[in-house]
């Protein structure tokens, strides 16, 4: 763990660096001895090596430094990410149909899902197992059904789902 505050280099800014560095600096917050909450961004703010980003900052530290994180990051992104990115993830997370194996498409969907975090447009873990659940191959959603997977956990219905792809993955091989 560092002592030391995550650095966001110069570069543009995906949504998924942008995620990173905010995980980075939770991570910094808890296992900060003594850091109090009003004085996070403060701490932050020389990780903040883009010099554009970093003048964003400065001209209006005092407005940012009052600001809890939560609220801090919203503005980042508000100010640095393209207007359209919650709506453009939101569109993957929900319209994205099983075209692959079942568990590498089921951890893509999970993985843009958490960039939702703390968004309005974020699926909880039951939303996401309909989704999920809405959108199998058709085969693999028939095999399901025939197995009676009702699962009331995403974590189980994942499991149980993996398995039953992974098993109709074997027959087509053996045939």
């Amino acid at each position: 763990m560092s002592s030391k505050p995550p650095m966001l280099s110069a570069g543009n800014i995906s949504l998924e660096v942008m995620r990173q560095f905010e995980n980075a600096c939770r991570s910094f917050f808890r296992n900060k001895e003594g850091l109090k909450s009003k004085d996070y961004i403060a701490r932050i703010a020389g990780g903040l090596q883009d010099p554009l980003i970093s003048d964003w900052y400065w001209t209006a530290h005092e407005v940012f430094d009052v600001l809890s994180f939560n609220d801090f990051m919203k503005e980042f992104r508000l100010k640095w990410l393209p207007n359209d990115w919650e709506q453009d993830i939101c569109c993957r997370v929900l319209g994205t149909k099983q075209a692959s194996l079942f568990w590498e498409w089921a951890v893509k969907i999970r993985s843009l899902n958490t960039l939702l975090c703390g968004m309005p447009t974020h699926l909880d873990n039951t939303s996401l197992l309909n989704q999920l659940e809405a959108n199998l191959e058709p085969s693999l959603s028939r095999a399901c059904d025939d197995e009676r997977v009702n699962e009331d956990t995403l974590d189980k219905w994942l499991d149980k789902v993996k398995i039953l792809d992974e098993k109709k993955c074997r027959e087509c091989q053996q045939q």
